[in-house]
């Protein structure tokens, strides 16, 4: 009687050690633990009421017109892997990152020597070498970060943005002509214009935002100005002891003058051509003398504004351009 009483309850534990217990305490249960080592049950979900009923086992379970069945791991069971940050490269508190481009970015070690490159799934514990270095997924220098795609100069991922030649980042817009509303995009896909509205691109010749740093002569941040007679005038190089306009100038950076030269700028005061409407102006290198002229200013030889003194050689500038040297004996 002994004997066979022993036999059954070995029996009973080699049956139950054959089956399987999940994490819920459940025999040949459907729970399961996820990455962040939380047990998951399968539920039933109400679509219309949102009810969750969570289930043992999955065994029998009948579903209403309403409901659906919900396993653990299934990818629209929002609770799983939720107790914890799962990076973009399913690993647990990693460091890996979705670039604008939609691309999974892993930190990596690389080598600035041999340029080899070992890719991480986590950075902890890390160990460099002496010709290493640790390059995180968003880092400046990372190459990868947003190469699947074209960033414009907005931030836009395969955006319309572009840079000017004055180094500013142009914007496409929408224009109403007739209220003179602007309206900036980050992208031109799927636009729908108003009656009154136009679409204008960052490089449009009709953009006048384009390029707005450069002159009316065309040089990116130049010195030539429009007069009010609508021309366009340029800086120049005067030579005030023969008369002669040395160069015209595209800009006025690094300019050097000779011991006889002045700098005349477009709107200067001495200058014969700004505003003179009623004759046409071109690129004369003779400066003639005008009649009649009026003094504008006396300099030194050292370029200082002095008064008519006798007994010393000074420079007589008219507002005709031109300009005398004169020594007046006491």
């Amino acid at each position: 009687m002994k004997k066979g009483f022993l036999f059954a309850i070995i029996l009973c534990v080699l049956q139950l050690n054959a089956q399987t217990v999940d994490c819920n305490g459940v025999v040949d249960g459907t729970s399961i633990i996820d990455s962040c080592g939380d047990c998951q049950q399968a539920y039933i979900y109400d679509y219309v009421t949102h009810a969750v009923t969570l289930l043992d086992d999955t065994m029998n379970v009948t579903l209403g017109a309403t409901e659906m069945l919900v396993m653990p791991d299934n990818p629209s069971n929002p609770y799983w892997n939720a107790g914890c940050i799962v990076d973009c490269n399913g690993v647990v508190d990693g460091t890996s990152i979705v670039d604008s481009c939609g691309d999974c970015q892993q930190a990596y070690i690389y080598d600035y020597v041999t340029h080899a490159v070992t890719l991480l799934d986590d950075t902890m514990n890390v160990t460099l070498g002496a010709t290493e270095m640790l390059v995180m997924p968003d880092n400046p220098s990372n190459p990868y970060w947003n190469a699947g795609c074209i960033v414009d100069c907005n931030g836009v991922v395969d955006g319309t943005s572009i840079i000017d030649s004055c180094g500013d980042c142009q914007l496409a817009y929408i224009y109403d002509y007739v209220t003179h509303a602007v309206i900036l995009l980050d992208d031109t896909m799927n636009i729908t214009l108003g009656a009154t509205e136009m679409l204008v691109m960052p490089d449009d010749p009709s953009n006048p935002y384009w390029n707005s740093c450069v002159d009316c002569n065309g040089v990116i941040n130049g010195s030539s100005l429009l007069d009010t007679c609508g021309t366009c005038h340029q800086a120049y190089i005067y030579d005030y002891v023969t008369h002669i306009v040395v160069m015209f100038l595209d800009d006025t950076m690094n300019v050097s003058l000779g011991s006889t030269e002045m700098l005349v700028m477009p709107d200067n005061p001495s200058n014969p051509y700004w505003n003179n409407c009623d004759t046409t102006t071109t690129d004369v290198l003779i400066v003639k003398d005008l009649e009649p002229k009026r003094l504008v200013r006396i300099l030194d030889v050292l370029g200082r504004d002095s008064k008519p003194n006798t007994n010393k050689l000074l420079f007589f500038l008219f507002d005709d351009g031109t300009i005398e040297k004169r020594y007046i004996v006491e």
